[in-house]
C-alpha cells in the first residue's frame, strides 16, 4: 500500500477517533458507539498502561530512521540512489510526526488495537528495508482490520509485549544497518580479540616469551639430559615407559656437527682471504657429508632437527664480515624501514577501515603529499557566488590550457582566501579540487588525475617549501591548500628566509607545464601579515574575500543540513533561527544542529524546533542553564530589574534590533584577542568578564552594516539608560556597579550627537566645553524620557520582572505577549 494512501486512512482515524470492527460475513459492526465508550471507561488504566510502549515503538522507529538518514547523509552507509533513500525517510518520519503528534487523544480501547497493528506496519518497514540492506525504502503495509478478538485485553497485552520484543530485535539490527558479514567479523575480532590483547600488552609478551621458548627449546634440544628427562617425566606422570620410536618421531634427533668445523679457528690462523673462505667451503661439506652418512643414516632428522639443520648450514655458509654488515645496513638505510614501516601502516589501517565498515569508511590515512578525491563540490557550497565565478576561469582554463597559453591568457595560479575565521575558506579549496575532478571525468580523464592536497604551515616550517612544492611538481597536476598561512610569519621583519623561499618558488609555478597544472590556495584571517610582494602578481595574485552568510545563505544552509538529516523543514521555523544566528558562520550553525542531534539521541526524542534553541542558547549564546551560586535576592532583583527594563525599552522604542531572548542566567562572554604585552604593561587595559550574568540577545530583520543616524544612536542611548532608571524607579537604589558602562556608554554617544562627528582635539578649549555641556544636557533630557516610558508601562515592567525571576530566561515573542497583556 502506498504511503500516501495510509497517511489518508489514518489521518481519518484520528478526525473521528472510531474504529470500524471487521465482522464476518459483512455483517454490520459488532461493537455500538455506546458499548465502545463504556469499554473506553472501563479500561481506561489499561488503556494508558499499554499506550506508553506503543508511543515509545513509535518514537524509537522515527530515531532509528533519524540514525539511518544521517548515516547515509554521511556516506558511512552508501546506497545506489542516496537521494531516494533520504527522501523516503524523509515521508516516513513525516507520516510518523502526524500519527505521534495527533493521534493520542481520546484514546480509547480500539483505537489502542488499531495503533498496534500501525506501528507493527511501520516495525514491518523498518525490518524490511534494513534487510534489504538499505537499497530502497520498502513500502508501508496497510494494517489488518480490527476483528472481535483483537479487542480482548488479553489480546492487546500479548500484542504490545510482541511488538515492544520485536522492535528491540529490530532497532539492534538498524544499529548495524549497511554492514556486511564481513564488516561484522571484523568489527568483533578488533572488540573481543585485538582491543583486549593490546590493554594487557599480550602482543609484546607473547612475542617475548615465544623467543625465550624457542631459546630454551634449542637448549634442551641438544642436552645430553634430554633421553633421561623424557624417560622420568613419563614414568611420573604417564605411569609408562616411552619407547624410543615415539620420542624420535616427536622429538627427532639433534644434528651435531664436526668440532674441527669452527670458522674462528679458520679465519684467525694466518692465509690469504682466497684460503680463508675455502677452508670455511672445505670445512662446511666436510660438516654436511659427516650428518648425512652417520647422524642422519642412525637417526632420521625430524620436522625439528631439519628445521634447525638448514638453519645452521645457511649460518655457516656466510662469512662472518657478512654478519658485521646486518647492523650496518639496518642504519643507514634507517629513513627507508621508517618510510617502510609507514606504509604498512597506513595500507593495514586502510583495509581495517575497509573490513570495518561503516563510519570507518570515511577515515583517511593518507600523507599530506598524496593525492586524494575530494567529495564536494560548488553545489555543496551556499552562497559565495563571487568566489565560484572567479573558479570558473580556472575550470575554463584547464579545459584547454594550450589554447589559452598560445594567446598569454593563462589565469593566476595563486589565490589568497581571507576573510573572518570558519568563513568557508578551507572548504572552498576542497570544492574547488572536486570540480576540477568532475571537469577531468566530463573530458574522460580519470578524476584522480587532478588531486587535492592540504599542506599544513608545521610541515612547511619542518620540510621547507621549496622542498615541499619540488615534490608537488612530481605528482601534478592538483590543487594545493595552504591553511593557516599567516602562522610562517612571512614578513621581512619576520622569517626572511622562508619569505625568500616563497617569492622564489611561487615565481617558478607559473612557467609549469600546462599539463603539470598546480593550482595553488592559501587561507588567512589576517591577510595585513603577509608581505606584499607575495600578494602581487604570480604569486598570491588573486584575493578572494570571504565574509559571514547573510540571511538568505543562513536559511538555506539550515533546510539543507535539516533536509540531509531526512526531517521534514516544514516542522521547523527556519527564517526564526536564521534571523537569530546573525553574526554566525555556517561553522557555527552546524555545531549547534550537531550539538541539538547529539541531545536529542539523550533524551530520546526525534530532532526538534526546542531541541535546536536550547542547543542554539548553550553553544553560541554560552547561557548557562545550570548555576552553583546562590544570589542574594536583592541581587537577582538588579538583575531582573536591568534586563527586564532593557527588554521593554527595546520593544517599545521600535528599535531597529528586535529582541530574541532575554536572560538573567550567567553567560560566558567571548573575549577580545589582546596580547600577553597589552595586559601586563598598559595601565589603562581593562580586564574583561568573562562572566557576566543576565543579557539580552538581539537580531535586525534584514541584513544591515550596522549604520545609524542620530535617531538610532538616541534610542540606543536610552536603551542603555534603561536599567539604571527602572533600578531607581522600583528599587529604590541608584547607579548600583551593576553594568555600569551603560551609563557612561549613554553619555559617549550624546557626545558622537553633540560634536557632530568631529575630533574634539581640532576645536578650540571652549567650544569643547560647551558642547560637552550640551551632550549632558542631553542626557538629562533623555534620562527623564526614559523615565516617563518606564512610569507609563510600569505594570509591564513589573511582569517582565516577576516572569524573569520565575523563568529565567524569555524569548522575543514572550517580551511581547507580556507587554500586551
Amino acid at each position: 500500500m502506498k504511503l500516501k494512501k495510509l497517511l489518508q486512512i489514518t489521518l481519518l482515524l484520528v478526525s473521528s477517533m472510531s474504529i470500524t470492527l471487521a465482522a464476518p460475513n459483512g455483517q454490520q459492526p459488532v461493537i455500538d458507539d455506546a458499548i465502545m465508550a463504556q469499554m473506553a471507561e472501563q479500561y481506561q488504566d489499561f488503556i494508558e498502561a499499554n499506550l506508553k510502549p506503543v508511543i515509545n515503538v513509535f518514537q524509537g522507529v522515527g530515531m532509528a530512521w533519524e540514525d539511518i538518514a544521517g548515516a547515509v547523509n554521511t556516506k558511512a552507509i552508501q546506497t545506489k540512489n542516496s537521494a531516494q533513500v533520504i527522501n523516503g525517510i524523509r515521508n516516513t518520519r513525516s507520516f510518523l510526526a502526524s500519527v505521534t503528534n495527533s493521534a493520542f487523544a481520546n484514546v480509547d480501547i480500539a483505537n489502542l488495537a488499531y495503533f498496534v497493528k500501525i506501528a507493527d506496519a511501520f516495525v514491518s518497514q523498518l525490518e524490511d528495508s534494513v534487510n534489504s540492506g538499505l537499497a530502497e525504502i520498502a513500502e508501508l503495509k496497510e494494517p489488518a482490520k480490527l476483528t472481535e478478538a483483537d479487542l480482548d485485553p488479553e489480546t492487546i497485552i500479548k500484542a504490545v509485549e510482541t511488538l515492544s520484543k520485536r522492535f528491540e530485535t529490530v532497532q539492534k539490527r538498524a544499529k548495524t544497518a549497511g554492514l556486511t558479514w564481513y564488516n561484522k567479523l571484523a568489527r568483533n575480532v578488533e572488540d573481543y580479540v585485538i582491543q583486549p590483547a593490546k590493554k594487557v600488552s599480550l602482543t609484546k609478551y607473547a612475542l617475548l616469551g615465544g623467543v625465550t621458548g624457542l631459546i630454551a627449546l634449542n637448549y634442551w634440544f641438544h642436552s645430553d639430559h634430554k633421553d633421561t628427562f623424557i624417560q622420568t617425566f613419563a614414568k611420573k606422570f604417564l605411569n609408562r615407559d616411552l619407547n624410543w620410536s615415539f620420542r624420535e618421531n616427536l622429538f627427532g634427533w639433534a644434528p651435531h656437527y664436526d668440532a674441527a668445523y669452527n670458522l674462528d679457528t679458520i679465519w684467525h690462523d694466518g692465509g690469504t682471504l682466497i684460503e680463508k673462505v675455502a677452508g670455511s667451503e672445505t670445512a662446511l661439506k666436510a660438516s654436511e657429508a659427516a650428518i648425512k652418512t652417520a647422524d642422519i643414516a642412525a637417526h632420521p632428522l625430524s620436522l625439528l632437527g631439519q628445521a634447525e639443520h638448514w638453519i645452521v648450514k645457511q649460518r655457516k655458509g656466510q662469512l662472518p664480515l657478512a654478519e658485521w654488515l646486518v647492523p650496518v645496513a639496518l642504519v643507514s638505510y634507517k629513513q627507508e624501514l621508517s618510510d617502510f614501516k609507514d606504509f604498512i601502516s597506513k595500507h593495514t589501517s586502510r583495509a581495517a577501515n575497509f573490513l570495518r565498515g561503516g563510519e570507518y569508511r570515511n577515515k583517511r590515512e593518507e600523507s599530506a603529499l598524496i593525492k586524494t578525491l575530494s567529495d564536494v563540490t560548488f553545489d555543496d557550497i551556499v552562497g559565495k557566488e563571487h568566489a565560484k565565478e572567479i573558479a570558473q576561469k580556472i575550470l575554463k582554463y584547464l579545459e584547454d590550457p594550450e589554447r589559452f597559453a598560445r594567446q598569454n591568457l593563462v589565469p593566476e595560479k595563486g589565490y589568497l582566501l581571507y576573510g573572518p575565521t570558519r568563513t568557508g575558506k578551507s572548504f572552498f579549496a576542497k570544492a574547488l579540487a572536486g570540480e576540477i575532478q568532475a571537469l577531468m571525468k566530463k573530458m574522460g580523464k580519470p578524476a584522480e588525475e587532478f588531486g587535492f592536497l592540504e599542506i599544513t604551515a608545521d610541515m612547511i616550517t619542518k620540510i621547507g617549501f621549496d622542498r615541499i612544492m619540488a615534490m608537488v611538481a612530481q605528482i601534478a597536476p592538483c590543487v594545493v591548500f595552504i591553511d593557516e598561512i599567516d602562522l610562517l610569519n612571512l614578513q621581512r621583519i619576520g622569517d626572511k628566509n622562508m619569505l625568500g623561499q616563497f617569492l622564489t618558488t611561487l615565481s617558478g609555478i607559473t612557467d609549469a607545464d600546462p599539463k603539470k597544472q598546480i593550482i595553488l590556495l592559501a587561507a588567512t584571517n589576517k591577510p595585513e601579515n603577509l608581505d606584499f610582494a607575495l600578494r602581487q602578481h604570480g604569486r598570491f595574485g588573486k584575493s578572494i574575500f570571504f565574509d559571514l552568510p547573510p540571511l538568505e545563505e543562513r536559511a538555506e544552509y539550515i533546510a539543507r543540513r535539516l533536509d540531509a538529516l531526512a526531517l521534514d523543514v516544514q516542522q521547523f521555523d527556519i527564517k526564526k533561527f536564521a534571523l537569530e544566528t546573525q553574526g554566525c558562520t555556517f561553522e557555527d550553525i552546524n555545531a549547534v544542529i550537531k550539538a541539538a542531534f547529539q541531545k536529542s539521541k539523550i533524551v530520546g526524542a526525534v530532532l526538534s524546533q526546542e531541541l535546536l534553541e536550547q542547543s542554539f542558547d548553550e553553544e553560541i549564546r554560552n547561557i548557562i542553564t545550570k548555576d552553583d551560586k546562590q544570589l542574594t535576592e536583592q541581587e537577582i532583583d538588579i538583575i531582573a530589574t536591568n534586563q527586564a527594563a532593557l527588554a521593554l525599552s527595546f520593544t517599545l522604542l521600535n528599535s531597529a534590533d528586535k529582541v530574541a531572548k532575554v536572560t538573567i542566567q550567567p553567560v560566558v562572554e567571548k573575549l577580545k584577542e589582546t596580547s600577553i604585552w597589552a595586559e601586563f604593561h598598559d595601565a589603562h587595559s581593562e580586564k574583561q568578564d568573562r562572566l557576566v550574568y543576565g543579557r539580552i540577545f538581539t537580531y535586525k530583520e534584514h541584513d544591515a552594516l550596522n549604520l545609524t543616524n542620530a535617531s538610532e544612536k538616541m534610542k540606543l542611548a536610552k536603551q542603555y539608560l534603561a536599567g539604571s532608571v527602572a533600578e531607581k524607579l522600583l528599587l529604590g537604589t541608584s547607579n548600583s556597579s551593576y553594568k555600569s558602562w551603560y551609563r557612561k556608554s549613554a553619555l559617549n554617544i550624546m557626545q558622537e550627537i553633540a560634536f557632530d562627528g568631529i575630533d574634539p582635539k581640532e576645536l578650540p578649549k571652549k567650544r569643547v566645553e560647551e558642547l560637552r555641556d550640551k551632550a549632558f544636557q542631553m542626557f538629562q533630557v533623555c534620562e527623564k524620557e526614559v523615565e516617563t516610558l518606564l512610569n507609563t508601562n510600569k505594570e509591564a515592567l513589573t511582569k517582565l520582572i516577576e516572569a524573569l525571576k520565575k523563568h529565567k530566561t524569555l524569548t522575543g515573542s514572550e517580551v511581547e505577549a507580556i507587554i500586551k497583556q
